[in-house]
């Protein structure tokens, strides 16, 4: 049953994040081109009156969040780390949406052999099995499963999301994200684990990022030749055409 939409929640967050960006409530009413006062007036309307779809994404887009996030989070509640830190995977989400970051996929196989920015790390023999054994994950019992993802941020420094298996009992996946900085030889720093910090807009932010960075290299893409064809086709006028197609 699909979640039903909390004004409250969505206009808190708002003027949460407005004040933490610096952005008075006037300021961001002036960019998204509504009257002044109405936010404002919206929070103290008690009636059900709700906001459209196109004002959310505007205000979503100034604050540089999801739609999703203002819909979900509870800023209020969120200490100054754990809101900072998911404006951070916000601002990737939203720019690998737009085509602003290229991740790298690196297969748990690659990572197991020592590939990748991921990989460069030692494994361990445990049993029968190899298990990730890096300044990631030192000593412990823990398989890297499914693709991980790693985009470069600066240029030594890269955010990895990571998926690793605990294979203690009980068996747990955790999505993981690190910062790896390689300036000085490899420092990885952890920033969070779903399902471990108990804080479920940052499992859900995080989560989403993952699945952005999964799709973004499976979008569609056409040579240069096929898109200037079909380009060209669409500009010429429709009698130009036999049987509607370009051949």
């Amino acid at each position: 049953m699909p979640e039903i939409f909390n004004k409250e929640r969505f206009l808190n967050n708002v003027f949460y994040l407005a004040k933490s960006n610096g952005i008075s409530i006037s300021a961001l009413e002036n960019k998204i081109e509504i009257s002044t006062g109405y936010l404002t007036k919206l929070r103290n309307d008690d009636s059900r009156k709700n906001i459209s779809a196109d004002v959310m994404f505007a205000i979503a887009d100034v604050l540089n969040v999801s739609v999703d996030v203002l819909c979900k989070a509870e800023f209020e509640k969120l200490n100054y780390d754990e809101s900072i830190l998911i404006k951070f995977f916000e601002k990737f989400k939203v720019d690998t949406l737009n085509n602003k970051c290229k991740w790298e996929q690196e297969t748990s196989m690659a990572i197991m052999m020592g590939h990748g920015h991921i990989g460069k790390s030692e494994l361990i023999k445990c049993g029968t099995k190899y298990v990730y054994n890096s300044l990631i994950r030192e000593g412990e019992d823990v398989l890297v499963v499914g693709n991980s993802y790693v985009l470069q941020i600066s240029p030594s420094v890269y955010l990895a999301l990571v998926r690793v298996r605990v294979t203690n009992n009980p068996i747990v996946d955790e999505l993981e994200a690190y910062i790896l900085d390689e300036r000085n030889g490899r420092d990885v720093k952890k920033l969070c684990a779903t399902g471990k910090d108990n804080i479920a807009e940052l499992d859900t932010v995080v989560e989403d990022l993952y699945k952005v960075a999964e799709n973004s290299g499976k979008r569609l893409a056409l040579d240069y030749e096929t898109s200037i064809f079909i380009t060209n086709y669409m500009r010429e006028p429709e009698e130009l055409h036999y049987d509607g197609l370009p051949f």
